[in-house]
């Protein structure tokens, strides 16, 4: 039984995204609000079904109400609902065995591992801590950091400021300072495409970069890095003395068809961050998970002075709890079908791709997938690409736009046959577009 609230005049309640406040009360729409979901379909007031083709926001990897995350929870639940890992000496059991079983799981030479709620405060925790373990070891000076221009790595003060997209700094006045973005690597370069990172190295000087920060795939517009990149970047921290933090909050944990991409490419990261996916999307949950040789760092600097990073709810047992269940799908053979699905999904956006000319390139991993448009060798604008995503809706197909790139990216669930009925949906969309711009 629903109850009908009637809110005061003026009032608008949930500040609903990240555009203006009279931007989002314009476009909120009562019957627009979802109520429930089932696998990778979810329905709204107005009675409406939709294919989510976007996972939420890329995190509902097992799709809506999966019995072996609602089990995990509901039991937990039952016994230690809520927990203290930030501070004292005694963390929840559930999580401290989660912590084990994920570097398990992982692979790799990690140590240990820090969770946190949003991938976000795992890219803060990342940069703070390469800067903290410059000032334990007597190198204050070396506290910048390198990204790429035109990645995605969280919005605020220290997560926006790597982030690669100017409106982000712009937006909410000087974020933190220390910052240095570069070309990212162009579609056909290998390892050479460092040289820019190198060339910001000796601008720099030496000495003077803590970290830098890189996805395995460029959020923004779904840009994989070209082979030979990421092993080469990684070689070239090692040489200047810089930590390399390889941000796998969307590419990590199935999406791109491993639980590490970078790992499944043969790059060993010293901060490995993870998210999303982690906990199936029904918990707020992200890890850091940190190497060996600098675990050994750590605990080998004679400081008391601690981390001072986290928040209250960090590892939750809850978290927790969801976090265990998405590792025994996982075991039961998750990957396999990512796989699977994945290359089956990308052949039928292929033979799209031969009835709309508007279809440029096709690029992505596993289930992380983007569409690129163009008319005429010129990129749709991002009102145009806007309309499509409202014309996919209308269409029973949820999806993400980023500039001229369509986002597909569902549940890790789907099926060919839902793959199928993405592919009409989408089409169907494209080609009132196509038509009526």
């Amino acid at each position: 039984m629903s109850v009908e609230i009637e809110a005061p005049p003026g009032r608008i309640g949930l500040w609903h995204g990240i555009t203006p406040l009279a931007v989002s009360a314009e476009l909120l729409d009562e019957d627009a609000q979802q109520v429930s979901g089932a696998g990778v379909w979810v329905t709204d007031r107005a009675g409406r079904t939709f294919l989510d083709a976007r996972a939420g926001m890329w995190n509902v990897a097992l799709g809506y109400r999966h019995p072996t995350v609602i089990d995990a929870v509901t039991a937990q639940l039952r016994t230690l609902p809520a927990g203290v890992t930030i501070r004292f000496e005694r963390p929840p059991q559930i999580t401290m065995d989660y912590a084990e079983r994920l570097l398990d799981r992982v692979g790799g030479d990690y140590a240990t591992v820090k969770l946190y709620q949003s991938g976000a405060q795992a890219v803060e925790g990342a940069v703070l801590l390469s800067r903290y373990l410059s000032r334990i070891e007597g190198t204050p000076g070396r506290d910048r950091i390198i990204a790429l221009k035109s990645s995605w790595h969280g919005a605020g003060v220290a997560a926006g400021a790597v982030t690669g997209e100017p409106h982000v700094h712009g937006a909410c006045g000087p974020l933190m300072a220390g910052v240095s973005h570069v070309d990212p690597p162009g579609p056909d370069d290998t390892g050479a495409g460092c040289a820019a990172v190198a060339a910001e190295f000796d601008r720099l000087g030496p000495h003077r970069v803590a970290a830098v920060i890189v996805e395995p795939v460029l959020g923004t517009n779904v840009r994989p890095l070209p082979d030979g990149y990421l092993a080469d970047l990684a070689a070239l921290c090692r040489r200047r003395g810089a930590l390399l933090v390889v941000d796998e909050i969307t590419t990590g944990f199935g999406r791109t068809g491993a639980l590490s991409r970078s790992l499944a490419d043969g790059v060993h990261a010293d901060l490995l961050l993870l998210g999303k996916g982690i906990t199936g999307g029904y918990l707020p949950m992200s890890a850091m998970l940190v190497g060996s040789a600098l675990a050994a760092r750590l605990l080998g600097s004679p400081t008391r002075e601690g981390f001072p990073h986290g928040s209250t709810s960090d590892g939750y047992p809850l978290g927790a709890a969801a976090g265990m269940a998405v590792l025994d799908v996982f075991d039961a053979g998750l990957l396999d079908h990512v796989a699977v699905v994945g290359a089956y999904l990308r052949d039928r956006l292929e033979t799209l791709r031969e009835r709309h000319s508007s279809i440029v390139d096709i690029r992505g991993r596993g289930l992380m997938l983007g569409i690129e448009l163009a008319t005429g060798g010129v990129p749709w604008p991002a009102a145009r690409c806007e309309s499509l995503r409202f014309a996919c809706e209308e269409h029973g197909l949820l999806i993400h736009t980023g500039n001229n790139v369509v986002d597909l990216m569902p549940p890790l669930i789907v099926t060919a046959a839902e793959c199928d009925e993405i592919c009409a949906r989408f089409s169907r969309a494209l080609s009132g577009a196509e038509a009526g711009w």
